[in-house]
């Protein structure tokens, strides 16, 4: 008669084989610029800390919200505060300031980063 704790000792195991990670397993990271134009700059009290901050805290909230939802962080590696001037004509129509904006980032913005947003 068989001992039934030699044959649980004997008994193979399944072999574990590791997971290979997966997009949502995966933590992304999205690196930001942030470029606060001179109406930004204005309404917060002409002040590069207050600019600075303000958009601290708006990439903060956005990488929160990000990390809970998609497992992606959103790193800010740079930030340009325009403040004496626009760089860039910032008009009531969005698809000109965007398209402004672009060749503003392709032949002005040197920093590397995944994307460049304008805060006005």
């Amino acid at each position: 008669m068989k001992d039934p704790r030699v044959s649980e000792v004997l008994r193979r195991s399944k072999r574990q084989l590791p997971r290979r990670p997966t997009v949502q397993s995966e933590t992304k990271y999205i690196e930001l610029m942030v470029v606060n134009d001179y109406e930004m700059f204005v309404q917060l009290r002409r002040s590069t800390t207050q600019a600075r901050n303000f958009a601290k805290a708006v990439v903060n909230m956005a990488d929160a919200i990000y990390r809970e939802q998609l497992n992606t962080r959103i790193v800010l590696v740079a930030m340009e505060t325009w403040s004496s001037a626009n760089m860039v004509p910032v008009v009531t129509d969005p698809l000109t300031t965007l398209q402004n904006f672009m060749k503003y980032r392709k032949d002005s913005i040197k920093e590397q980063s995944d994307t460049v947003h304008l805060f006005s």
